[in-house]
């Protein structure tokens, strides 16, 4: 569905997003949105959530006793994030509405839900 310039693209941003919060000495979570160059057209950016995930079991992960929260990035669109930004919890809608239309962490092409 995707060309190899498109995944390409969003394994940039994967990249790029990694060392993020300690960058701007911030953390990431569930419903938090994602401006991306690398977001391929039409989307503009991501939503991160585990939520979406509906896949094999992956075990508790975990380092130096500390939880990790293993995010998924999910492409969106313009309305999509302008949706997440403009209320509180609008990430957390948004993955609702996602989740609801059978959006999860496989990427495919789609059309915006808002």
């Amino acid at each position: 569905e995707y060309t190899e310039d498109q995944i390409m693209q969003m394994a940039q941003f994967i990249a790029g997003m990694a060392d993020s919060p300690w960058k701007k000495i911030s953390w990431l979570g569930e419903g938090h949105t994602i401006d991306s160059q690398n977001a391929p057209a039409p989307f503009i950016g991501f939503i991160l959530s585990k939520a979406v995930y509906d896949g094999p079991s992956i075990n508790d992960l975990s380092l130096y006793d500390d939880n990790i929260n293993l995010l998924w990035a999910v492409p969106v669109f313009e309305n999509e994030m302008k949706f997440a930004l403009s209320q509180p919890n609008g990430g957390f809608l948004l993955l609702e509405q996602m989740i609801e239309k059978d959006i999860n962490w496989i990427v495919r092409k789609r059309s915006a839900i808002i």
